[in-house]
């Protein structure tokens, strides 16, 4: 026993690792408005690459009562976001697919939870995020994830988060096979890794859970002998919870199967790059809670040949997504053009170019392109604001000015009071053109 536990402490500290960076994705989740349920927006992202749905596929996933899905899907069709059909191979079975509203909802949800792991990730570097993105398809396929096609608009590492969690049942009632959901297992783990008494409002902070719902979980806990209420002696009205000598033993056995689940699915990988991406995703402990709205935004002057290329690359699947790629010019960046680069934590939003002669008092920059990503004013103004500053050396007034929601065109801008055109990122003419 003691020999198969030391082994599969890397496997136990790489697990915890990917629980970190969970948690800190669902501390985010709790800062966002989503436009549906958790479960609901589940469901839609997982259609995404599942043309035709069946309900009893989608049931076995979930892992929910089949009535409660019914009432989930049936919601979902009244909302317009999904329509159902009979199954051409078999006429007992329901087939569910997007409407139009339905894919841009879709669409919505990839830019919010693109947004989550960016700002959950920092302050790790592209490199690092690389590794960690491994790691998680690393997990996720030996766990018996399918193989997914990147998808156009998705972070590679939320796809991998996403397979993860599909394939390790995060959403249902077992996860790892432990017999335990994920809010269950995330208590008993927490006070194990602790060894000693956690407030209940640990809890509450760490999981953003309803107290509702911790509380019921945590009295099924209690009921079964695992963890025990006790009242901290400084002052009473705060209640610590603890591990029982029971509860202990159980935490063991849960660590010990899934350290054996994960050795397993990694069984060809060595064990020095299973403790590098364990390093990594360790160093986000201890970290604040990010904030969704106050995520990282740096703006950079592109001079080196490496910093170029990829503003290129960026350009260019950016015009191939708007298909906007049919005529690209052979000079990518134009000549005589001063490039400054807008990056989120480590992923490059936008792009803007300004003549190097410009007068530092010009009111435009020749073009900007912005990616799918920048879907609101708020992130819009900051990264106009950050071009600006560094184009410019200092701070310029940016504004913001919405347009109708059918336009094509983000929103107008002035700079200094000074009205700009508009800025087209999703059609229009060529986007290396000079703005009038």
């Amino acid at each position: 026993m003691g020999t198969n536990r030391q082994s599969s402490q890397p496997y136990r500290k790489l697990h915890r690792g990917v629980l970190l960076l969970q948690r800190r994705l669902r501390a985010l989740r709790a800062q966002v408005e989503f436009p549906l349920d958790p479960i609901s927006a589940i469901i839609v992202m997982w259609i995404g690459d599942k043309p035709l749905l069946q309900f009893g596929e989608l049931q076995k996933f979930l892992r929910l009562p089949k009535a409660n899905l019914s009432r989930l899907m049936s919601s979902l069709i009244d909302l317009g976001y999904l329509s159902s059909r009979i199954s051409d191979s078999d006429s007992r079975k329901k087939q569910f697919v997007y409407t139009q509203k339905g894919r841009k909802l879709l669409a919505e949800l990839n830019t919010i939870n693109n947004r989550l792991v960016r700002v959950g990730i920092y302050p790790l570097t592209a490199p690092q995020i690389a590794l960690i993105t491994a790691a998680f398809e690393a997990i996720a396929s030996g766990l018996g994830a399918p193989f997914e096609p990147e998808r156009k608009g998705e972070e590679p590492l939320f796809g991998q988060i996403r397979r993860l969690s599909r394939v390790s049942g995060m959403v249902g009632s077992n996860y790892l096979d432990i017999g335990h959901d994920i809010m269950t297992y995330h208590i008993i783990s927490e006070l194990g890794w602790k060894q000693h008494a956690v407030p209940l409002r640990f809890f509450l902070k760490t999981l953003q859970v309803p107290r509702s719902s911790l509380s019921r979980d945590i009295s099924q806990l209690v009921a079964r002998g695992w963890i025990q209420r006790e009242q901290a002696r400084h002052d009473r009205k705060v209640i610590l919870l603890r591990l029982t000598e029971k509860g202990r033993r159980h935490f063991e056995s849960c660590e010990e199967s899934i350290g054996s689940s994960y050795r397993r699915a990694l069984a060809d990988v060595p064990i020095p790059t299973i403790e590098e991406w364990s390093e990594l995703l360790h160093t986000l402990e201890g970290l604040e809670h990010p904030d969704f709205q106050a995520a990282p935004i740096f703006a950079e002057r592109c001079e080196s040949e490496a910093s170029l290329r990829k503003v290129r690359g960026f350009i260019v699947e950016e015009l191939v997504r708007t298909q906007r790629h049919f005529s690209l010019p052979n000079q990518i960046l134009p000549q005589g053009q001063l490039c400054i680069s807008v990056r989120e934590a480590d992923t490059i939003i936008g792009v803007a170019f300004a003549p190097e002669s410009q007068p530092a008092n010009a009111a435009a920059f020749s073009a900007v392109f912005l990616s799918q990503d920048v879907s609101t004013p708020h992130l819009a103004h900051e990264v106009f604001s950050k071009a600006a500053e560094c184009l410019r050396g200092a701070p310029l007034p940016v504004q913001i000015m919405q347009t109708p929601p059918d336009s094509p065109h983000l929103s107008n801008l002035t700079l200094g009071g000074e009205l700009l055109p508009q800025i087209p990122i999703m059609q229009g003419a060529n986007p290396l053109a000079p703005m009038a």
